[in-house]
């Protein structure tokens, strides 16, 4: 496909107005579409209604495999994938894509392919070495807004997401952020579509310099130039933190990644910790007695800690 320079391809996303009612409209779909985008709840009730003209279908592409073949989302894609093999006339090439895999579901992946060819970039389950990553022992709830404030203070370069645990937990953290003056932005996943759309139009375009969110931003959308990335709230899984990290530091450029560490969190950093070693990521001497110590004790993070008691 990418051989000819000329080629134009015509994309279309899976919304009711698209879909193909009557004959002439599905002979228009198929002559008109190269290219269609889904998610999985929308293609299966797209097929069990109407005709989609699948039967020429080439390709079939899965992004964020790890999230579309868990437990609760395998229906769904069982029915589209036995309704490929039975319908299309020809052998349709599978490509399953994911930036974390675990074992398991590799294993159910691998139930719907055939001679699979696996290919890793770079080390499984890490963080490209283009992404400075830094741990921060905070102390406590009160250090983690201080040492972002710090940041702000000492200088740094807009794009930022932060990543917080829940949507009640973003609200508060913007209104703390409105007069810092650095154009704070709020999306969480009860935002209307069209609020979502317009807050990550606003993100892109520079009118929002650091945008709060929930792990929903850490899959699937693609922004160019995010310099940094925060983890306000201490990720609950190794699958969560790579995913949150990846925002930044794409495609070859430079990115940082600062991971705030509070009491509460030591038992979910040593982990984390494990995985910055191994994507050639050198720890701080401060940020490595943190992550060797059970309370996290350096004289450093306890002078931090009690500041974020004053």
């Amino acid at each position: 496909m990418g051989s000819n320079d000329k080629l134009r391809i015509r994309p279309k996303y899976l919304k009711k107005n698209v879909v193909p009612k009557t004959p002439e409209e599905l002979t228009q779909f198929i002559r008109t579409t190269d290219l269609l985008i889904s998610t999985p709840l929308k293609l299966t009730s797209a097929l069990e209604s109407t005709d989609l003209g699948l039967k020429k279908l080439k390709y079939l592409v899965i992004d964020e495999a790890d999230k579309l073949f868990e437990m609760e989302m395998v229906p769904q894609m069982d029915k589209i994938i036995a309704h490929i093999n039975e319908h299309c006339e020809v052998t349709v090439q599978k490509a399953i894509f994911s930036a974390t895999m675990q074992p398991n579901i590799e294993e159910l992946v691998r139930t719907v392919l055939v001679d699979p060819v696996k290919i890793l970039v770079g080390i499984k389950n890490t963080i490209v070495s283009s992404v400075e990553q830094k741990l921060i022992y905070v102390g406590n709830e009160q250090g983690k807004l201080l040492a972002l404030r710090q940041r702000f203070k000492e200088g740094f370069k807009p794009p930022m997401l932060v990543f917080v645990q829940s949507k009640h937990r973003a609200k508060e953290l913007f209104y703390e952020l409105q007069y810092d003056g650095v154009k704070p932005g709020l999306i969480h996943a009860d935002m209307p579509l069209h609020s979502r759309d317009e807050t990550i139009g606003q993100f892109r375009r520079g009118e929002i310099w650091v945008l709060i969110c929930s792990d929903l931003m850490s899959r699937g959308i693609d922004f160019k130039g995010v310099n940094c990335i925060v983890n306000y709230d201490f990720p609950q899984s190794i699958v969560s933190y790579i995913h949150r990290v990846g925002r930044t530091g794409r495609a070859g450029a430079k990115g940082l990644a600062l991971t705030f560490v509070t009491a509460e969190d030591v038992e979910l950093l040593k982990p984390v910790a494990n995985l910055m070693k191994k994507s050639v990521c050198y720890l701080a001497n401060n940020d490595r007695r943190a992550a060797m110590c059970p309370t996290g004790c350096s004289s450093s993070s306890r002078q931090r800690r009690s500041a974020g008691r004053s």
